[in-house]
């Protein structure tokens, strides 16, 4: 028989949002804009899901996937958004309910992202992110519809202010989304990849979408973060033993040489691989790989990972 959904420990938000696969900031937006919280919640607590309460998110969820507005969902579902001070009770739709779909969603492109983005509109933004790589997969998503929507705002940038509104907006939401896939699924590969940034490259979205793409691929990785010095990316190689290093330059100054050639070499062995634009100018050496796409990248570290 299935278990009691009321005699069920409550979890915290951070646990729902890691068994649903997005950001806690933006659990936090749903319960205050649209009325998903806790039935339970009191002011001045912290916030505790029960199984119900999961089950309705889980339910919105799979409509947002679908291309649902969160506001359409959760009234799809019974709740009432109108105001949380006059919110009246919920209902969470039993095992037998049927709920309303709708046909279906057209594909996410390039230009409804950016569109999106625009409009400054977060909510709307991951919707679509989630879907585009639900369809298409984290590689395809990045190549064809969030990197081309980021290089056309950014040749926007000095003509137009809003554009640069727009391009934080979706970094932050694409980084979001990117990063809440990497956390979502078990791994099978025992040595890691350990993805950095060259030092003063701040460009570390891609490294998100990259830790995304080999989480698909069931490969363990750990993205240190912006700007990593050389030290820091030592200390790592040393802690974790990875089986490749791959270092990031989006631009020709931050791609330094000594990222991939100062680090230390480790009994086990690793590759070293050197990503983004930045180090097309340089001529590396030969044990440092140099993947030309994103693809070719998970490609390189998901089979030394296998190795």
């Amino acid at each position: 028989m299935a278990p009691d959904p009321s005699t069920q420990t409550p979890l915290p938000a951070a646990a729902v949002a890691r068994r649903l696969g997005i950001a806690p900031a933006t659990l936090r937006t749903w319960d205050r804009r649209y009325g998903v919280g806790p039935k339970q919640h009191q002011a001045g607590q912290h916030r505790r899901y029960t199984a119900a309460d999961l089950a309705r998110l889980e339910a919105i969820q799979n409509l947002v996937l679908q291309g649902v507005t969160v506001a359409d969902a959760a009234q799809q579902i019974g709740v009432q958004t109108t105001s949380r001070r006059r919110r009246g009770r919920v209902e969470v739709p039993g095992p037998g309910t049927t709920i309303a779909t709708p046909g279906p969603a057209r594909p996410v492109t390039s230009r409804h992202v950016r569109e999106t983005a625009l409009r400054l509109d977060a909510d709307r933004l991951v919707t679509l992110l989630h879907r585009a790589v639900g369809d298409l997969g984290v590689i395809d998503a990045w190549d064809t519809v969030v990197r081309p929507a980021l290089v056309w705002l950014g040749e926007r940038w000095q003509s137009n202010d809003s554009c640069i509104a727009a391009e934080h907006v979706l970094s932050d939401c694409a980084s979001a989304v990117f990063t809440s896939l990497a956390r979502r699924s078990s791994v099978a590969s025992t040595r890691p990849a350990l993805l950095v940034c060259a030092p003063g490259d701040e460009h570390v979205l891609p490294l998100h979408a990259l830790a995304a793409a080999l989480t698909e691929r069931r490969v363990r990785n750990c993205v240190i973060g912006p700007s990593t010095p050389v030290s820091v990316t030592a200390e790592a190689i040393r802690r974790l033993n990875p089986a490749t290093v791959l270092v990031w330059s989006q631009l020709e100054q931050t791609a330094d040489p000594a990222a991939l050639t100062e680090q230390p070499r480790i009994r086990s062995g690793h590759r070293m691989a050197a990503a983004g634009p930045g180090w097309a100018h340089l001529q590396l050496p030969a044990r440092v790989e140099r993947p030309d796409s994103m693809g070719a990248a998970v490609a390189l570290l998901a089979g030394a990972a296998g190795e």
